[in-house]
């Protein structure tokens, strides 16, 4: 005769809680032992508003190889994202790993964010999220170019709805100039995280293609 006890249910969504979907009885319950093996499910994102989280601008990633590395280097299993960017690693050893994209998928300048992981016998949710370096915007200035970064500082002025879209912004010492930049609303005084390419313009370094994302409207 089969014993009653707790069935568990895992969403396989980055940040998603884990929780018991429903018992028969509230005397219904079992002691639960964690065991040697356990089970990682997540999504794979590219970040790019360098929010550091999933966030609704932030673009899934389909047919990825993500690869769990143990500490010694040597990589454990590998299972490519499904059409949603999901995955799940099942059977893991308890101890410490970190997740990785494939690193011939990075390319550009990504960098993967926060990929240590443990496994203690149990299920584990995890996002696997890749965004470009986040630099101050002093940083920036001084390269490298040919990168696509992520800064943000202060609109110094307003992005006309005609022209070249320029838009200059100010950090804690120097401006940074933002050429070809997306039409969002952006006026003097927002503070906007930054998207875009590092390139030289009159021998000063600038942003091209930027995307922009208000922070806090007339914040100055």
């Amino acid at each position: 005769m089969r014993r009653p006890g707790l069935r568990f249910g895992v969403l396989a969504l980055a940040g998603a809680t884990l929780a018991p979907l429903a018992c028969s009885d509230v005397t219904d319950v079992e002691l639960l032992e964690i065991g040697g093996e356990g089970v990682i499910v997540g999504q794979a994102y590219l970040d790019l508003d360098g929010s550091g989280t999933a966030t609704t601008p932030d673009r899934i990633v389909p047919g990825i190889l993500v690869e769990l590395i143990a500490s010694s280097g040597a990589v454990v299993v590998g299972v490519t994202t499904d059409s949603l960017g999901l995955f799940v690693l099942r059977d893991v050893p308890v101890g410490e790993y970190r997740l990785a994209w494939d690193s011939m998928a990075l390319g550009d300048s990504l960098q993967l964010l926060n990929p240590s992981t443990s496994v203690r016998g149990d299920a584990l949710t995890r996002g696997v999220g890749a965004t470009y370096p986040v630099r101050t915007l002093e940083d920036a200035l001084v390269g490298p170019l040919g990168q696509q970064v992520i800064t943000s500082g202060i609109a110094l002025n307003s992005r006309l709805n005609f022209g070249d879209g320029q838009v200059h912004f100010g950090g804690g010492a120097g401006f940074l100039r933002a050429l070809s930049v997306d039409r969002s609303g952006v006026a003097a005084g927002d503070s906007v995280r930054i998207r875009g390419r590092l390139i030289s313009d009159n021998g000063r370094p600038a942003l091209r293609d930027v995307t922009p994302y208000i922070l806090i409207p007339q914040a100055a």
